[in-house]
């Protein structure tokens, strides 16, 4: 099993040495996107600096027009081909009147709408299109240990997983593991506190957080592999042009 990452200076893939490691051994420290503003911002949003993301935010789009983290953050997905769709502000519920993951798209119009009349929802992201994703509960909702630590490390020191292609920390303290995606669909409980996303189910994705303000955050930022980058941007949803 490998873990492949984005290297945060060049943009290009990273295969980890290890955990934590965010850029390649000879890359030097530059503008990646050529925005060094717009690198600042993403850098403090996968640091969960909110206070710093919100004041890029605002110098990105002027004073007039600051769009909210949470939608900044929605259109980036969306860019990346990640068909996306809004959730209950601090929940993981499809918000009100939509169809959830069934209204899910890459149009950025329809997604600067959305967060724009709803500044405040969560993000939720489509799975089984640019990623499935393997969901690990280290705990239950009582907050008791749900067994899925032991059978996460088992499972991943087996050699039977494949690339992983990204890993974001639930709220609790669980794991969002991103992989190519199969093709195939969603398979609950398939070990102790672990469930299997593919096509038909979805993730809530950082910057998104719990109504006690604890938040999704990356530990692995997602590599080009589950990425558009490099690729002509496909769109997903019915409101797809």
């Amino acid at each position: 099993m490998r873990i492949y990452s984005t290297c945060t200076v060049c943009d290009q893939q990273l295969m980890l040495a290890e955990l934590g490691q965010t850029q390649h051994p000879n890359c030097q420290t530059s503008s990646p996107t050529g925005d060094p503003l717009a690198d600042a911002f993403l850098a403090a949003v996968e640091a969960d600096d909110q206070h710093t993301a919100d004041q890029l935010a605002a110098q990105l789009d002027g004073v007039d027009q600051r769009p909210p983290q949470l939608g900044r953050a929605a259109v980036a997905y969306a860019e990346l081909g990640w068909p996306v769709f809004p959730l209950q502000p601090g929940d993981k519920i499809p918000y009100p009147r939509s169809r959830g993951f069934k209204d899910a798209t890459t149009n950025l119009d329809v997604v600067r709408r959305w967060w724009t009349n709803a500044p405040h929802c969560n993000i939720g992201v489509a799975t089984g299109h640019m990623f499935d994703v393997l969901d690990v509960d280290i705990t239950r909702k009582d907050g008791t240990p749900s067994g899925a630590l032991w059978e996460w490390v088992e499972l991943r020191d087996s050699g039977k997983l494949p690339d992983i292609h990204g890993i974001s920390i639930t709220p609790r303290g669980g794991l969002h593991v991103l992989f190519q995606p199969t093709g195939g669909g969603n398979l609950a409980g398939f070990r102790p506190g672990m469930d299997y996303r593919g096509r038909g189910g979805y993730i809530v994705a950082p910057p998104s957080r719990r109504a006690d303000g604890r938040r999704y955050q990356w530990w692995v930022r997602p590599s080009p592999h589950i990425t558009a980058r490099g690729q002509r941007p496909v769109e997903h949803g019915p409101h797809a042009a």
